[in-house]
């Protein structure tokens, strides 16, 4: 590969990013990479049990003849990687996004088939992408919401068949804002050191922890890198 080049439009577009130079950026950053494992199936929205958006099903089966209880039990998210200031390229060598974290993580999913009128459930793995824009401050609404889409697009041109949600992680801004990046398809997190406080238990040799907040209704998480 030869030398990476940034391309000049897109410091145009979104400006130079100056949070990243400052210590609370770098707290908030450790804090996500804390928070990660914990939190990733509620952000993702991701339930401990078989929803319907986790099936895919032939085209010829009925849709109202399966049931979820008939499933095997839904397999845990597993975090691949956690990756920083992941650089999005625009063909061999050009950058044109660097989104403050990357983590790609596996997602179970349910093929549902009928043979013989029998019903049959494939269980699949997806990789899928969660993208995190981190700030320890917001001076425009519409600069911030400008640079997340620009990152979006470019992200789908580089992986365009994964899956990938998006998120913004910040102190709480107003309601409205909020609102309006739900609505662009970007979750928003807030920020607060507490949050990811947990309690250890041992279970066969195995450290364990359990979050300050209730998390039983979603996914497990396995992070085991390699």
């Amino acid at each position: 590969m030869g030398k990476i080049k940034k391309a000049p439009e897109v410091e145009k577009y979104v400006g130079v990013d100056h949070d990243l130079r400052t210590k609370i950026h770098d707290e908030m950053m450790l804090w996500l990479d804390t928070a990660v494992p914990v939190f990733l199936s509620k952000w993702i929205s991701s339930g401990r049990n078989w929803e319907v958006k986790d099936l895919y099903y032939s085209n010829k089966i009925d849709k109202n003849k399966y049931d979820l209880d008939a499933l095997p039990e839904k397999p845990a998210i597993r975090i691949i990687s956690k990756q920083w200031e992941y650089p999005i390229l625009r063909g061999s060598n050009t950058l044109v996004a660097v989104p403050d974290m990357l983590v790609i993580y596996e997602y179970p999913t349910v093929y549902i088939a009928e043979s013989g009128g029998i019903l049959k459930y494939d269980i699949d793995i997806e990789k899928r992408h969660a993208w995190f824009e981190v700030k320890s401050k917001i001076d425009s609404y519409g600069e911030t919401l400008r640079q997340l889409s620009i990152y979006k697009s470019f992200s789908r041109l580089s992986f365009d068949r994964i899956k990938s949600d998006w998120f913004l992680v910040a102190p709480r801004p107003e309601v409205a804002f909020v609102r309006v990046l739900n609505e662009q398809g970007i979750g928003f997190i807030e920020y607060s050191k507490n949050i990811i406080e947990q309690d250890e238990y041992e279970i066969d040799g195995v450290v364990r922890k359990i979050p300050a907040v209730d998390l039983s209704m979603y996914s497990e998480i396995e992070f085991r890198i390699g």
